[in-house]
């Protein structure tokens, strides 16, 4: 036997036929639609669907929500990964909102702590220089990139000596020139120098490394 689904408002112990049940009124608290508009003669023009207050939703689906649940979906992002005042705000511009809202949560999330754009610089320039190696120069482009005010990025890049930076480079080119035992003194040379130029090291730095590094293949 097969079992049928009666609307709402319908009697199954009625025989109507499909027909029939369009006729008349839905009952109190239904709102027609549908086919339900059509047989009553209801406008064509559907009643606009409200979006809810808050979303358990990724960022792709913040444009166009309230102030509460933008800041919402922002916190979440700022959860997952650091962000300074700049990325926050062209966040907020793609998400359409309006620059006084932006203003109001960029201000609220500073007072709380979530955003600090010279914590973030230091943050960065120790990241990138201890564990990636990487000069005062390719930091400072680094941190540029992300619309860090160019004080604190001075103020963070303060903080490498000039003897720890010679000493990162000297490790890196070490540890490279190891790779290059099949190639000639010329070649190598060439490639170690342009590898730690390509980190941003100054010149004085990189030939000092590479000289080091090339004394360990005799």
């Amino acid at each position: 036997m097969t079992n049928v689904t009666y609307l709402p408002w319908v009697d199954p112990e009625k025989s109507q036929s499909p027909e029939d049940s369009l006729e008349g009124s839905a009952p109190a608290g239904v709102e027609p639609t549908g086919l339900f508009s059509e047989k009553l003669g209801l406008a064509a023009e559907a009643k606009p669907t409200r979006r809810p207050r808050f979303v358990d939703t990724e960022e792709d689906e913040a444009t166009g929500l309230d102030l509460e649940a933008l800041e919402s979906s922002l916190l979440r992002k700022l959860g997952r990964a650091d962000m300074s005042v700049h990325e926050v705000r062209v966040w907020l511009r793609s998400k359409d909102a309006a620059e006084g809202d932006a203003n109001e949560l960029i201000d609220k999330c500073e007072r709380l702590g979530y955003l600090n754009d010279e914590r973030l610089a230091v943050t960065l320039t120790e990241r990138l220089s201890d564990r990636k190696g990487k000069s005062r120069g390719a930091i400072a482009g680094e941190l540029r990139q992300r619309g860090i005010p160019s004080s604190y990025i001075d103020a963070a890049l303060d903080g490498i000596e000039d003897d720890a930076e010679q000493a990162r480079a000297d490790e890196l080119a070490q540890a490279r020139v190891r790779q290059f035992r099949q190639l000639d003194d010329a070649t190598a040379e060439r490639r170690l120098m342009g590898y730690l130029s390509r980190r941003g090291y100054s010149g004085n730095i990189v030939r000092q490394a590479v000289r080091g590094a090339m004394s360990t293949r005799n």
